[in-house]
């Protein structure tokens, strides 16, 4: 294939992906301090006075006042068992809302004070609402799917994702220097901006140089991006392929068009069997179990999920150290286990979804994630701009073909 096609090829992939990877760009930037941000923006949903005189409840009376507290039809499915000083406690609901025959499922965040169980309020997922509760999660759901439904949205960006990977790897070769002899010498200009150049040359530069510099991080995200939204469509199916993988969603039941209504045993006892088979299991992987994550029954498996923060995990906000075990027989048979480190593709996998997510290295780390996704912003508002002087520049040769012009100067690697 000619590089005239692959220049085609950027072009075309380029313009198409460049609003998609703009919005989720920004978005990713913000996302990088969601904690934060949105902690600045709802004090009241997210703060609490730390107390001496009363204890905390435990996690999971708290969760039963909850739940007592919510509309009839309300369900927490999924329950935190630590909480941050000073922080409130966050619950998981969902709901079927609408008229009978035509409901439809949602899903909120349920602020709970962990010393009174008071309800400080909650805020419906996705939810195009435009005020200070619902920005960072509606950021998280453009990030992810534009707000479109499950499993559309998620499928589109996952095929976005996909072209990008490949865009960038077709930039990468069309920086490459025709002529292979002084091919350093060739390739030097395709690192730099010429600052002094016209508006053009150095909006072509920066599209440029940026991203021969963090190719590799371009490369990360690309990649992580394909894993997170088309995991069980491509991504692990060709991870199977190429590296041990477990996948313990394998073992589990799928009762996705009959979920299980009534588990086998009360949150207390699930939590007693948790804690029971995760021990057997760190006694025997050996591995330390350093504090209680999530308990959460599983309806469209009919099993529960009881996870730990171990010294297997290395992102720094959930534990990903989790045991499955049945909600449908009377004991609790275990079904699967895993943690990060299990398999090497776990261990690829883990660490591809907390580089995205700025979950590793601190602060510096993520500071370089919001970086990133203001370049990626960037490098796709560029693209569209050399591709837009390119096509008025075509435009305009037939008007001036009758007066000879100084033409603009041409570049060898222009990709536009």
């Amino acid at each position: 294939m000619t590089r005239h096609f692959w220049v085609l090829a950027h072009r075309c992939a380029g313009l198409a992906i460049a609003g998609f990877l703009v919005i989720a760009g920004l978005t990713g930037s913000l996302l990088a301090f969601y904690d934060e941000i949105d902690t600045a923006l709802n004090p009241e949903l997210m703060l609490v006075e730390d107390r001496s005189d009363v204890p905390l409840l435990d996690p999971l009376v708290l969760r039963e006042r909850v739940e007592q507290a919510l509309p009839g039809n309300a369900h927490l499915d999924y329950h935190p068992l630590h909480r941050d000083e000073g922080r409130s406690h966050k619950l998981y609901a969902w709901r079927l809302v609408g008229p009978e025959g035509a409901q439809k499922l949602r899903f909120y965040e349920v602020f709970a004070n962990p010393y009174t169980a008071e309800v400080l309020g909650e805020r419906e997922r996705g939810a195009w609402v435009f005020d200070r509760a619902h920005f960072m999660p509606l950021m998280y759901q453009l990030h992810y799917a534009l707000t479109i439904p499950y499993p559309w949205g998620m499928w589109l960006f996952g095929v976005i994702s996909f072209v990008w990977l490949f865009d960038s790897f077709v930039g990468f070769y069309l920086t490459l220097p025709r002529r292979r002899n002084g091919f350093w010498k060739g390739w030097k200009p395709a690192w730099l901006v010429k600052w002094s150049g016209s508006a053009y040359r150095i909006n072509f530069d920066l599209h440029r140089a940026l991203s021969l510099w963090l190719w590799g991080m371009l490369i990360l995200f690309a990649v992580s991006s394909v894993s997170l939204n088309l995991k069980d469509e491509l991504y692990l199916p060709v991870l199977k392929r190429i590296v041990p993988t477990v996948d313990a969603h394998e073992a589990l039941p799928d009762l996705h068009h009959a979920p299980l209504m009534q588990a086998n045993m009360s949150w207390e006892q699930a939590r007693e069997r948790g804690r029971e088979l995760m021990a057997a299991r760190a006694a025997r992987h050996g591995f330390v179990i350093e504090q209680e994550d999530a308990i959460m029954f599983a309806r469209e498996h009919g099993a529960w999920y009881y996870s730990v923060m171990s010294d297997q995990d290395f992102a720094d906000d959930h534990g990903h150290t989790v045991v499955y075990f049945s909600a449908q027989d009377d004991h609790g048979a275990e079904l699967a286990f895993e943690h990060p480190k299990i398999a090497p593709g776990n261990t690829f996998t883990s660490w591809l979804a907390a580089l995205h997510m700025g979950k590793v290295f601190g602060l510096p780390y993520r500071l370089l994630v919001l970086v990133m996704g203001l370049v990626i912003a960037v490098l796709s508002i560029t693209g569209v701009v050399i591709w837009w002087r390119k096509r008025r520049g075509r435009r305009a040769v037939p008007a001036e073909a009758a007066a000879p012009a100084t033409p603009a100067p041409r570049m060898r690697e222009d990709l536009a």
